[in-house]
């Protein structure tokens, strides 16, 4: 018996691009220029971003290019630069749209050049510089440049000297020497020929949790502000502990930053990624060794994570979920990360006093994607003599609330809570009422923008005794919605639902998102859903006008 299955399998053609590049100025040729490949992609913000592969660029001589694209992407362009002028780039390119013949008109452009100057105010031989622009952001790991190749680093010769062609976009050049780091804006590099390095900083200590040596531990360090910041750099410095616990950061960067212990978690697309457990601030002045111990303070909290028996979504913890937690009782929140065990137990170490927010996402097994699900549970530490307990404050079984499937004619779960004025709450009371509900909180933008329209309804149907219209706060806290709400004139019934991590009910209604706007008939069925706009007043026209 033939056990295999024939299959054609169609090779398509490369992308070809053939093309000109001459001097904007006189239409002559350039005579010698570099052409680097880009992959267009969906960008989560928006629109389609480049990665410009710097690894696979070509150089070509006498005005003329032929490259080829032999890996299919969504979308393809070229980026041409040359000595002297300012660089070009094509529009985005579909691999269906065959051999392509393009001309390129270059600018001249003034060129980036200078001398790295160690901190002692000799020439940095063999520095690495690279030019940081906010669509390349360039990453620096233990203070060094992770992809030098790839990001088209330059070597400064034996006098410090480097150079590159002209950038047309706000840059920071960044140089990284043994003897020490420089960052420089585009505006503070023109008319400047030596580039000062400042002599790297030093981080030391020994990482505890509870009584013990943190051994074999991860311990990482971030400057801070520079995840939002406008420097298009991104430096991350990760490394583990000895037996002892003892961690050591040889080239840090000067400045304030925040180090501590760090988890990596694995994830369902076999990717990884790492957690930060707890925060210590720390700043390292140039040439500075700073010793800092981390950990052993508070106490561990432990608990258990519940998941009730679901046949459409079958879930494990054997993909290293991993929880937060997050302090609530103080202006600057911080937070922390744990992992989940397979049996859905968990524990947290090191939590100081406060009043905290734990919440755990949950995930279809074997796969990443939407959440399927959440557990969440507010505690209190109260304060421990000396700042730390050996003993578990134990949260007990926190059961998980899972996403269901709320549609067009089904019944509605029941919904109990307190009102914004401290009024006990029920949903099933306002049955033979038709009932346009609202999950909203004060951080919502989207939800901000539906008041207007609620506000019309509520005037227009105030004196109509067939309507009641419920707000569900998400907030944090009762007190913000309360303020938000009698700020902002939205003066019908108010429930305070909780954080959404601690409430089941946005999960019983199948919500992923706010706002979430539900008509409901008197008999408790849904009879709209995912509301918006002028949407909401002709549902709630229509129901009304045939119950």
């Amino acid at each position: 018996m033939n056990r295999y299955t024939e299959h054609i399998i169609e090779l398509s053609e490369p992308l070809v691009v053939r093309g000109s590049v001459v001097a904007a100025d006189t239409g002559r040729p350039v005579a010698k220029f570099r052409v680097i490949p880009g992959y267009g992609y969906d960008s989560l913000a928006g629109g389609i971003k480049t990665d410009w592969m710097r690894g696979d660029m070509s150089e070509f001589v006498d005005g003329r290019f032929t490259f080829r694209f032999t890996y299919p992407r969504e979308s393809h362009r070229l980026r041409i630069e040359a000595t002297g002028y300012l660089p070009a780039e094509s529009q985005h390119i579909k691999a269906s749209d065959g051999t392509q013949e393009l001309e390129f008109r270059l600018v001249k452009g003034a060129n980036v050049q200078g001398i790295v100057v160690c901190p002692d105010g000799s020439p940095a031989h063999d520095a690495d510089v690279v030019l940081a622009t906010r669509d390349r952001r360039e990453d620096i790991s233990n203070g060094r440049l992770m992809n030098p190749r790839d990001v088209g680093a330059i070597r400064t010769d034996s006098n410090g000297a480097f150079f590159f062609t002209p950038l047309p976009d706000d840059y920071v050049l960044v140089a990284l020497h043994d003897s020490g780091y420089a960052e420089v804006t585009s505006r503070n590099v023109a008319g400047v020929s030596e580039i000062h390095l400042a002599p790297w900083g030093r981080l030391e200590g020994t990482l505890r949790i509870g009584d013990q040596p943190g051994s074999g531990e991860l311990v990482g360090f971030s400057r801070s502000g520079t995840a939002n910041s406008i420097t298009p750099v991104d430096d991350q410095y990760r490394v583990q502990t000895n037996p002892e616990g003892r961690y050591v950061f040889e080239r840090v960067i000067p400045g304030a930053g925040t180090v501590g212990r760090e988890l990596m978690i694995r994830h369902a697309d076999k990717t990884f990624s790492f957690r930060r457990t707890g925060h210590t601030d720390v700043e390292i002045a140039a040439g500075e060794t700073k010793s800092l111990d981390i950990g052993g303070l508070g106490r561990p909290v432990v608990g258990r994570i519940v998941v009730p028996p679901i046949t459409d979504a079958p879930f494990d913890f054997s993909q290293d979920p991993v929880g937060l937690i997050e302090r609530i009782d103080i202006e600057k929140s911080r937070s922390s990360y744990f992992r989940v065990d397979s049996d859905g137990s968990f524990r947290a170490d090191d939590v100081p006093s406060g009043e905290y927010r734990l919440s755990v996402r949950l995930y279809t097994p074997g796969r990443a994607g939407e959440a399927i699900g959440a557990a969440g549970r507010e505690f209190i530490i109260p304060d421990m003599p000396g700042g730390r307990s050996d003993e578990p404050l134990d949260l007990g079984e926190i059961d998980a609330a899972i996403y269901q499937s709320l549609e067009i004619g089904d019944s509605v779960p029941t919904v109990e809570g307190t009102t914004i004025d401290g009024q006990r709450f029920s949903l099933d009371a306002h049955r033979g009422h038709f009932v346009l509900m609202d999950f909203w909180a004060t951080w919502c933008g989207p939800c901000r923008a539906e008041f207007p329209f609620l506000k019309e309804i509520r005037q227009a149907y105030a004196q109509d005794n067939r309507l009641v219209m419920v707000g569900l706060s998400l907030d944090a806290r009762a007190e913000a919605a309360a303020r938000f709400a009698k700020d902002n004139g939205l003066d019908w019934t108010q429930v305070h639902l909780g954080e959404w991590s601690t409430t089941a009910v946005p999960y019983r209604f199948g919500v992923r998102g706010i706002p979430a706007i539900f008509l409901i008939s008197p008999d408790g069925k849904v009879i709209a859903k995912n509301l918006r706009g002028q949407q909401i007043k002709a549902a709630l026209q229509s129901a009304l006008d045939h119950p």
